[in-house]
């Protein structure tokens, strides 16, 4: 039986630029002001640019089950808390000041760079030094 899967795509011109960027804990705009960029997950999957953005209650695999695999995403400073990771691979990303304390993942694989701001999972993660390694 053929099952049918469709994607969203989003659509910009130019390289995008985000207007929050993580710096020493905080996501900052450049005239100082502190807030999360809230860019779709279909933008951030074909950039890999998630750098301080909103991902919550967000599917990050975006409901695939056959173990996508997201490399090499910057998510320096996003918020994770109730987005899903499941049946997904994210593999060397950049997770300094992230937020996954509340991130819900399973049958999932995570793996990248961290700082003394990241929040990880409180199960199945490894930390060694500024990398982690996490699965569940």
């Amino acid at each position: 039986m053929h099952q049918e899967v469709t994607l969203a795509i989003s659509c910009v011109q130019g390289e995008p630029e985000p207007v929050f960027r993580y710096s020493e804990g905080r996501c900052v705009a450049s005239e100082g002001t502190e807030g999360l960029n809230e860019w779709p997950i279909e933008l951030v999957r074909e950039t890999t640019m998630g750098e301080c953005n909103d991902f919550s209650g967000v599917q990050l695999g975006e409901g695939l089950m056959d173990y996508p695999v997201l490399s090499n995403w910057n998510l320096r400073g996003a918020r994770l808390d109730e987005a899903d990771l499941a049946f997904a691979r994210l593999i060397d990303a950049q997770l300094e000041g992230a937020q996954l304390e509340h991130m819900t993942y399973g049958y999932a694989w995570i793996s990248g760079t961290v700082d003394s701001y990241t929040r990880t999972p409180a199960e199945g993660c490894l930390t060694k030094g500024d990398t982690i390694d996490c699965s569940q």
